[in-house]
């Protein structure tokens, strides 16, 4: 039945993917960055976004100006069939001339503007956007092509106990009809803190304090792609049939949603830190 669903939702075009992680998902992976970046780096971050103005503070301006530039449009995603495990550019980073390429080729694109660019404005908006999409490359919902990015793959959460007390009203029992992009965006982070600052902290304390740094930061863009898509993979396959998710599947996916933050904070740090030649 869930394959019927698919086939009947999925399309034959690039995907009109919501925004990946919310405002929470990117301020993680950006704070997680910024702690890493080496002194060069961040004395760049600083020249270009102003005297203590944070990482995390940017890291929505690609979202926030999505609708007066639609030629960034599929910098966001990278649609990859779901039952392909391999990167093709030619098939899945097709240029577009109204909406642009995909998130691969943008990612690499900002890393060397934001060194190389000769105007000030230039290199500033490549490290907004860098910010950004690397934090959407690890969203496993970028990296589909079917139902608009999980867009459409509806799901009913059931959200209960008070897992922060009293103060944190969105942990009360309650059922509420929503995607499985919207899922992954942001009501997997909610439900474990609600304040990305603690969750920084409590990533800092877990899984980033026993991560194997050197391996995890290896590779490219296109690699990360894949391994995203994989556990994109494994999210689509493990959805109930009947499309209820409960605090049993909820528990299940955390750790995931934790190694993807964090993987991705550090691979942003990898990208901002390490020199880029320029013509």
């Amino acid at each position: 039945m869930r394959i019927a669903f698919t086939s009947l939702m999925a399309i034959a075009i690039m995907p009109v993917s919501a925004f990946a992680w919310g405002q929470e998902g990117h301020s993680i992976v950006a704070e997680i960055a910024q702690r890493r970046l080496t002194a060069s780096a961040a004395e760049m971050v600083s020249t270009l976004l102003g005297s203590g103005v944070s990482l995390g503070s940017i890291s929505t301006w690609a979202d926030d100006v999505r609708g007066e530039r639609p030629k960034t449009y599929n910098w966001h995603f990278v649609p990859m069939p779901i039952g392909q495990s391999d990167y093709d550019p030619q098939r899945d980073c097709k240029l577009d001339p109204e909406k642009g390429d995909c998130v691969i080729a943008e990612i690499a694109r900002a890393q060397k503007e934001m060194y190389c660019a000769s105007e000030d404005l230039a290199r500033t908006e490549a490290l907004k956007f860098l910010v950004h999409f690397v934090g959407d490359l690890h969203q496993p919902s970028h990296t589909v092509l079917e139902d608009l990015g999980m867009n459409r793959h509806a799901v009913t959460t059931r959200i209960g106990g008070e897992t922060c007390g009293n103060a944190c009203e969105f942990h009360r029992l309650k059922s509420e009809d929503e995607n499985l992009h919207t899922v992954w965006d942001s009501t997997l982070i909610k439900r474990q803190v609600y304040s990305w600052g603690a969750y920084v902290d409590r990533l800092e304390a877990s899984w980033l304090k026993t991560a194997d740094v050197t391996a995890e930061q290896a590779g490219n863009p296109a690699s990360w792609a894949v391994e995203t898509h994989k556990i994109a993979q494994t999210v689509f396959a493990e959805t109930p049939a009947n499309h209820f998710l409960d605090d049993p599947y909820f528990d299940k996916q955390i750790p995931v949603i934790d190694k993807q933050l964090g993987r991705a904070g550090l691979r942003l740090a990898r990208l901002l830190n390490e020199p880029v030649s320029c013509p």
